[in-house]
Parts: structure tokens; C-alpha cells; sequence
């Protein structure tokens, strides 16, 4: 068993998931607390909970809001977001069931929905407080212009944006609370892309590109979509390298 993620539930509690799909919560208070003789003798003692919540690794954990929470959400390798009280772990409330991993996920304290990227690219919105379990589940921008799993996804206690950070290179922020119309493009910002040159060995940062309009999802996730060749012809257009880049050597 082997940790894969962690998230602080507040100042007092932090909560680890594991491959085997377990999650447990832990009493950091109590144990800072303890003798230290005692807490490495029995650490289960500063166990809150322990529950099995996935049927296989878990990816993401977050929790709802920074003084004391009780409210979490997990997700992982089973396509599962799942949400729940830490105080009755045993009974978790499944949102949403995907065929495709969930890597990350983010869910601001002040905001109802939870954000999700997954391994389609598509980042979903998931609304926690309204609607049955069938109609909560917003698909909203579609990040689909990676072309690599993303590696991290955060969101802010201030402000509704998400930001997203793939394999690819791309840093990408979107509004969670923003939903347009089925008729009206879905436009992504981006923040830098991190392009490599292989010739060079030097990777470079670049900034000031313009709001890119995102891949059509339907089958088209590839190097010749239409979105695609638009975004590297954007690319190559208003790229602005920064003077200090990063050489490796090989």
C-alpha cells in the first residue's frame, strides 16, 4: 500500500489516498501533541477514519473550504468522483462515474462546483448543491487541446478561475462559473507554454498568447484537428520568448 496523494483538511486534519483506493484521515494536532515515544509506538491513535473509497488508486483529494472542514472529495483510477463527511466515511455520495481516469481535480471553499480534468482532457464542472444525481454534472470548457494527461489542476479561495498545468507544456486558467451557450465557441486562456527545443536542448517560456478556441471533443483530439493547427499558428504569430531560458545537458 503506497501513498499517491495528500490534501490538509484544514489546520488539524490531513488526508492520504492510497493505490489500493483506501483514504485515511489523520488527528496532525493531536499527534503534534503526543510524546514522541508514544506517537511512533501507536500511530493509530491519531487515526480519525480509514475507508475504502475506490476500487483503485487514488488520484486527487480536496476539501471544501480551509477552517475545519468536513467535506471531501476524492477521485481516482475508477473513473469515480466521489464526495463525503469525514465524520461518517462509510457512506460516500458518488457524483459522477467516468470511463476515463480523473486525474486532478480542485474545490474552491466558496464555490459549489467541483472542477475535474480527466484523461478525455475535458475539464467538467460539477454542481454539488442542485439537481438530481443524473442532471448535476456540467461539462464545461474543453481544455481537449492537450495532447498529454494533465499533471496538476488548482483553484483559488478568491476568485472562480482554474488553473490547469499538463504534460504537454501548456498553463492554461479557465472560469469554472462560466457556462456559454451550446451555439458559442468554448475559448481557453493561456498563461505560458513551456516549448522545448531539441536541437538547442533549451526550453523556453513563452507568453502573450491570445485566447484560443478549444479542440472539437468529437473525435478530433489530435495534431490535425482544426483547434490544433489554429493554436500553433496563434503560437508561432504572438509567441514572446523570455530572454532567460533553462539549458540542459545530455
Amino acid at each position: 500500500m503506497i501513498p499517491m496523494t495528500t490534501n490538509w483538511g484544514g489546520s488539524d486534519k490531513l488526508t492520504c489516498g492510497y493505490t489500493n483506493g483506501q483514504v485515511v484521515n489523520w488527528d496532525i494536532k493531536k499527534a503534534l501533541n503526543t510524546e514522541m515515544e508514544e506517537r511512533n509506538t501507536v500511530p493509530e491513535k491519531h487515526m480519525l477514519s480509514i475507508a475504502y473509497m475506490h476500487d483503485s488508486c487514488v488520484r486527487s483529494i480536496a476539501w471544501h473550504g480551509l477552517e475545519n472542514p468536513v467535506n471531501c472529495a476524492t477521485s481516482g483510477n475508477d473513473g469515480r468522483l466521489l464526495i463525503w463527511d469525514y465524520r461518517d466515511p462509510q457512506v460516500p455520495m458518488l457524483l459522477l462515474r467516468n470511463r476515463m481516469i480523473i486525474y486532478d481535480m480542485a474545490w474552491p471553499g466558496f464555490s459549489s462546483r467541483i472542477a475535474t480534468m480527466d484523461g478525455d482532457n475535458l475539464l467538467r464542472s460539477v454542481v454539488t448543491d442542485e439537481g438530481p444525481q443524473g442532471e448535476n454534472t456540467i461539462v464545461g470548457p474543453k481544455a481537449a487541446i492537450n495532447l498529454a494527461p494533465t499533471q496538476a489542476l488548482a483553484g483559488s479561495e478568491l476568485h472562480p478561475f482554474i488553473i490547469i498545468g499538463n504534460m504537454e507544456g501548456w498553463c492554461k486558467f479557465t472560469n469554472n462559473h462560466l457556462i456559454r451557450r451550446k451555439t458559442e465557441t468554448d475559448y481557453q486562456n493561456v498563461a505560458y507554454k513551456l516549448n522545448y527545443d531539441s536541437k538547442t536542448s533549451i526550453f523556453r517560456y513563452i507568453d502573450g498568447i491570445p485566447p484560443m478556441p478549444c479542440i472539437n471533443s468529437k473525435g478530433n483530439n489530435n495534431n490535425d484537428a482544426p483547434g490544433v493547427q489554429t493554436v500553433y499558428r496563434q503560437l508561432g504569430a504572438h509567441q514572446r520568448v523570455q530572454q532567460d531560458c533553462v539549458e540542459l545537458s545530455f
